[in-house]
């Protein structure tokens, strides 16, 4: 069927029907075979397009232009700049000028009943694509995986303040870490007494958490007990050299790193005595303070390591700083110390001998203290707790977290001595001997 067939029967004229002839009227032939299809879809578009263009004629079209105008009677500079076809053919005006020439290249539409064939679905071709279809698809199993998918929840149970500068704050550090490069949900509670060590695992195991980290030898006991009540949470227990059934119990080697200390001490030393400041006799503190008589008498087989002093305490400085006065009164100028949060007592006791005149010399502890009190302090004892952290639980985001002891130290670079870039006493010499006493110690392992 022709296109100006269609626009005839489009301006008014009816279409026959089968059985009718052009020029019967209706009445003769009353009962046609089927009502007849007087205006196709493509004619009831255009008649659409042409009454609203009469009215509102398109911006971009100029207002000289209206359906079935006479290219004659517009003018030269507006003809110029249109398609001809589009002073005759209104459709052409339309802002869907794609669309509609398609329907009208495309032709009539086929009778009633006839088999219409379906766009296939080619790469090319059809309304909805094989990559369209695919793009969707990835879309919603992403969005589902995003709804669905289980969060990693781990917990951090600290003994001390998070902000002590040392031990604890590292632990709150490494949680930080994981929380940022895992995506995990996490929590931390600190200064928690030993009696409620116990109740606070159990309340993160029933809220959920997959990983709880314990952070210190004293939650042995209680992590024991939860382990086996709680066998498919993830236990890590920090700092502990004993064995726990069902956890993981992390032992940094401090020794090592300590007998670096010593190794220091030794070389250093004016007095001919060196002193170790502790806040409890656990297992951990031990291991400095043998560190240290080891380093020391290395070094210098006649010097002379002070009995260990205690102040039963891990944040109290002023406890700290007479333990650290009793030791200057006995004749040392080294002090190392591991008390915790109290480490502001040991440092400001030296800096006040110092200032009454007796050089004394001090180490940090599980922390890089160095620019704590730079003008007294050689070196810092470094424990990477947050990095010890993150590769566990990593692991245990990979389900390959098996419980059992694990032993950290100078090998892999979780404990060290780091020296002082900033005090004067610490030469190139004593790097050097430093470092070859690192080598030996970690080869031995």
């Amino acid at each position: 069927m022709s296109t100006s067939e269609c626009v005839r029967w489009s301006s008014g004229t009816a279409r026959p029907h089968s059985g009718q002839t052009a020029g019967v009227s209706r009445k003769s032939n009353p009962h046609p075979p089927h009502r007849p299809r007087l205006i196709h879809t493509a004619d009831r578009c255009r008649r659409r397009t042409r009454r609203h263009h009469a009215h509102h004629p398109p911006p971009h079209t100029p207002a000289a232009i209206v359906p079935h105008a006479n290219p004659a009677c517009i003018p030269t500079a507006i003809t110029a700049h249109v398609p001809t076809n589009a002073m005759m053919n209104p459709v052409a005006c339309s802002p869907n000028v794609a669309s509609s020439r398609r329907m009208i290249e495309r032709g009539p539409l086929p009778p009633r009943g006839a088999e219409v064939p379906r766009p296939r679905l080619t790469a090319g071709g059809g309304r909805l694509t094989i990559r369209r279809m695919s793009r969707l698809i990835i879309g919603l199993a992403i969005a589902l995986f995003a709804t669905t998918a289980h969060a990693l929840k781990v917990a951090l149970i600290l003994p001390g303040s998070d902000t002590d500068k040392g031990w604890n704050q590292s632990a709150a550090e490494g949680l930080a870490r994981i929380k940022a490069e895992l995506r995990a949900q996490t929590r931390v509670v600190s200064n928690v007494k030993s009696g409620e060590f116990y109740n606070q695992i159990a309340a993160f195991a029933d809220d959920g958490y997959d990983v709880i980290i314990c952070h210190g030898g004293e939650f042995e006991k209680a992590a024991a007990q939860a382990a086996r009540k709680y066998p498919k949470t993830k236990l890590i227990v920090g700092g502990c050299p004993a064995d726990i059934k069902g956890a993981v119990a992390v032992e940094f080697m401090i020794r090592d790193a300590s007998e670096l200390v010593g190794h220091v001490a030794g070389k250093l030393t004016k007095s001919n005595k060196v002193a170790f400041v502790g806040a409890m006799k656990v297992g951990p503190l031990e291991a400095c303070f043998d560190g240290l008589s080891t380093g020391a008498k290395s070094a210098r087989p006649d010097v002379a390591v002070l009995p260990a002093i205690w102040t039963n305490s891990w944040d109290s400085p002023v406890l700290a700083r007479e333990a650290t006065e009793n030791a200057i009164a006995a004749g040392a100028d080294l002090i190392y110390q591991n008390v915790d949060a109290a480490s502001a007592g040991v440092f400001q006791a030296v800096q006040a001998a110092n200032k009454s005149g007796k050089a004394v010399l001090a180490f940090g502890c599980n922390s890089n203290q160095n620019d704590v009190a730079p003008d007294v302090i050689v070196g810092s004892v470094v424990i990477d707790v947050p990095r010890a952290y993150l590769d566990l639980v990593k692991q245990a985001a990979d389900n390959k977290l098996a419980p059992g002891p694990r032993k950290l130290g100078l090998a892999g670079g979780y404990v060290d001595l780091v020296l002082s870039d900033k005090h004067p006493a610490i030469s190139d010499a004593l790097r050097t001997s430093v470092g070859e006493l690192r080598t030996k110690l970690s080869a031995q392992k």
